[in-house]
């Protein structure tokens, strides 16, 4: 049995000696130790180019989309002024069409996560956050993702339907940037 916290600290000891293929092959066996991952020192040095690699793995074991936002913003918050520029790229790594259209509005407006707005509203990742409600909405209008019209309006709105990611369980619902962070 390959526990995934070792896999984490496998990882971080193949990134040491710049070993690509150790490095890998213990991504995928992350999963329920992402939040964990998140959590530590180690993630906010990462590289964006390893932040991404996280980000949109189809490994990572999460209770909701937003854990992958929260992470996202997490990194990009630990050195604002030079991760910045890097933003689009983390974000293009969030699968907004997962996340809940009532959650996705707030993250544009809600005055207690003054992070979210600063990332919210950079125009690319807002037409993320506007494509990811559209999709959101036609997920819930239509029965199954299979159906005829449904891939019609996927077609017809330019928006894509994202790979689902490893479901942790409950669902979580946080409110705020702080709430996730103390949850950490």
């Amino acid at each position: 049995v390959f526990f995934e916290d070792r896999a984490f600290l496998l990882y971080l000891a193949a990134r040491k000696y710049d070993n690509k293929t150790v490095m890998e092959l213990m991504i995928p066996r992350v999963q329920r130790f992402f939040l964990t991952l998140v959590s530590s020192r180690e993630f906010v040095e990462f590289s964006c180019e390893e932040v991404c690699t996280f980000l949109q793995s189809n490994y990572i074991c999460i209770h909701c989309e937003m854990e992958v936002f929260m992470a996202g913003v997490r990194w990009l918050e630990h050195d604002w002024n030079r991760r910045k520029e890097h933003a689009v790229e983390v974000m293009s790594c969030v699968r907004f069409g997962f996340i809940n259209p009532r959650v996705l509005i707030t993250l544009r407006r809600n005055p207690q996560s003054p992070q979210f707005l600063r990332v919210a509203n950079i125009p690319e990742i807002s037409k993320m956050i506007d494509d990811g409600v559209a999709l959101s909405i036609l997920k819930t209008y239509f029965e199954n993702d299979s159906d005829e019209d449904f891939q019609k309006s996927l077609k017809l709105l330019g928006v894509t339907n994202p790979v689902p990611r490893n479901w942790a369980g409950s669902d979580k619902n946080y409110q705020t940037y702080d709430e996730f962070m103390q949850e950490l």
